[in-house]
């Protein structure tokens, strides 16, 4: 796109989008984007003047820093900010053409922080220092360095390279700080036309000197969420998510005494005492917390069943993956379990968050390994519980294959 096709970085007011993914009991939102009620307007101009004026809900976040908020707040952040550093990539979607993102907002002493971004179409991610854009297209510094070591463009102190203003599917602009920054700077990005999804990639290996208390801005308390219609009421977990769930709970059956499980060649029990058994090998989401939620995960338990045998022969969870936030407070990267691994000690329980899990190898007489897994606490989250173990529709991996039926020959 020629330069004379698009207006640079000019005034506007903030327009944030409410992405919700509605359930039975809840559902999922960004905070991010909650205000399209106060029918923001922008304005563009060839001004070099850049400025942009943000909400009040937004202009309480400036100047932050640490997003690791509490369970009854949310963030207002796409980037994790953390004194020890970080890294990362976030998906997101829905970006309506020329309503600016508001990404997050950078702290005084992240070190050598690299943030890029990834589109099918047009956007422009801009550097701000207040009202002042210092990178992007159309700013103080526009210009593309030679190459990603050379950090071509100073300002007050700092060092930064732009990889310039890209215009072709896939769209890749990438901004990068030699050394620690200097001062609080706001990360924005304008979509020229709609983007169905954009990824974020982050990193910096720490914040020096690393002040928390004043990082603490871009945490908001969860009763302040407006975004939540009719008798949902707001639900957080220190993330860049809210969860918009009923107040009114659902009709459950009695309680088994032992909870959730997925035992044997498997018989599963679900969070409403339901008991079916699986008969469609492959790999399936037993947890999902909250239900339906994609990114930003409390607790995802996935496992794969392999069958022995013939075509009709028993099914047995030979793997086991448990990730999501929860996990990863246990181990970095979540835990993954094999039938075939000997284990070591005897099966524990293991809290993550409010849920408990019990994952015990067993074997049958013919030697075949197979992997256990017991659940408590699920309706205890606060959250709808999706999977197989949860609400979700266990009919079609329940059902017995065709092959399998028992036929009479009249």
């Amino acid at each position: 796109m020629a330069a004379t096709q698009k207006a640079p970085w000019a005034k506007c007011m903030v327009v944030f989008v409410v992405l919700s993914m509605p359930t039975a009991t809840s559902a999922v939102q960004a905070p991010r984007r909650d205000a399209r009620q106060e029918n923001a307007s922008s304005e563009w101009s060839s001004s070099r003047e850049h400025g942009w004026r943000a909400t009040p809900k937004r202009e309480s976040a400036r100047k932050a820093g640490r997003t690791g908020c509490s369970a009854n707040q949310y963030s207002l952040s796409l980037i994790e900010w953390d004194c020890n550093g970080a890294s990362g990539s976030v998906v997101d979607t829905n970006w309506a053409a020329r309503d600016v993102q508001e990404i997050a907002s950078i702290p005084v002493g992240a070190l050598d922080l690299s943030i890029s971004f990834q589109a099918t179409a047009d956007l422009d991610m801009a550097i701000y220092d207040g009202s002042t854009c210092i990178i992007g297209y159309g700013c103080h510094h526009s210009g593309a360095c030679a190459n990603p070591e050379t950090h071509c463009h100073p300002y007050r102190g700092m060092d930064i390279y732009f990889s310039g203003d890209d215009t072709s599917n896939p769209v890749f602009e990438t901004v990068k700080f030699s050394g620690a920054t200097t001062i609080p700077l706001d990360v924005k990005v304008n979509p020229w036309v709609a983007i169905p999804s954009v990824t974020v990639t982050y990193s910096y290996s720490g914040i020096s000197p690393c002040n928390v208390a004043s990082t603490s801005s871009s945490c908001v308390a969860c009763s302040s969420y407006t975004g939540c219609s009719g008798s949902n009421v707001p639900q957080c977990d220190g993330s860049a998510t809210v969860v918009c769930a009923t107040t009114t709970p659902s009709p459950t059956p009695s309680p088994t005494p032992t909870g959730a499980s997925a035992v044997g060649d498997p018989h599963l029990t679900t969070i409403h005492g339901q008991r079916f058994d699986l008969m469609k090998p492959g790999k399936h989401v037993l947890i999902n917390i909250p239900r339906k939620r994609i990114r930003n995960v409390l607790l995802r338990v996935e496992a794969e069943a392999q069958r022995f045998g013939g075509q009709c022969a028993d099914l047995y969870f030979q793997a086991l993956n448990i990730t999501g936030s929860w996990a990863y407070e246990k181990n970095t990267g979540g835990l993954r379990y094999h039938a075939k691994d000997a284990p070591s000690t005897r099966a524990q329980w293991i809290g993550y968050g409010r849920v408990q899990l019990k994952v015990a190898h067993g074997r049958t007489q013919q030697g075949i390994k197979y992997l256990n897994i017991y659940v408590k606490g699920l309706a205890r989250t606060g959250f709808a519980v999706g999977g197989l173990l949860g609400e979700d529709d266990h009919s079609s991996v329940a059902m017995l294959p065709q092959e399998c039926g028992h036929h009479v020959n009249l």
